[in-house]
């Protein structure tokens, strides 16, 4: 065998096994998201992005609560619309008895994928997990909220990187392995 072929051969097979890495990379992502979801709250065929989205609008909910957002939540949750009414009342009032958290950091950038809905949703999540699992961790928030939405070049691990690194689930499964706590896609405000 030449050693042009066996190059060719060897390029085929680096491309094949990086293709089944990615595969089986996405596959243990998602099991992690799967087992680490609550079964109470959220249905079990939802993808990361939707159950993101159940969480944003169920932050609306809390903000602004109205039978339509109510509906809304209950039939994603399947669950009734007055449960889901009396626990945003509750989320409510517990928000005005609860003292103010202190304002999260500035953000290190102001590109359209840090200011983006995905980015902040993803901040709120991270500083809700970091203040109550690793308060000496809420300093990371913006650069791992950067590997994740494509922000700009940060230090993780002590190498400079930029752009997506992880998708949420990975992130979330690194964060529940060093911690020991399980992600809230749903944290209170």
């Amino acid at each position: 065998m030449s050693s042009a072929t066996r190059r060719a051969r060897l390029a085929q097979l680096q491309s094949a096994s990086a293709a089944v890495q990615a595969e089986i990379d996405q596959l243990t992502a998602q099991m992690t998201l799967a087992q680490h979801t609550p079964a109470r709250e959220l249905p079990s065929d939802l993808t990361t992005d939707e159950a993101m989205l159940v969480g944003e609008i169920k932050g609306m909910l809390d903000s602004a609560p109205t039978e339509a957002m109510a509906a809304l939540v209950a039939k994603l949750r399947g669950t009734s619309v007055e449960n889901v009414m009396q626990e945003a009342e509750a989320n409510a009032a517990a928000r005005t008895l609860a003292p103010a958290l202190p304002e999260p950091e500035p953000q290190i950038s102001t590109t359209p994928e840090m200011r983006s809905g995905r980015a902040c949703l993803l901040r709120h999540i991270l500083l809700a997990y970091f203040r109550a699992h690793a308060p000496e961790g809420v300093h990371k928030v913006e650069n791992l909220v950067a590997r994740v939405v494509g922000g700009p070049p940060s230090e993780v691990n002590g190498m400079v990187v930029g752009g997506v690194l992880w998708d949420e689930a990975t992130l979330f499964g690194k964060l529940e392995a060093k911690y020991g706590a399980r992600v809230d896609l749903d944290p209170p405000p």
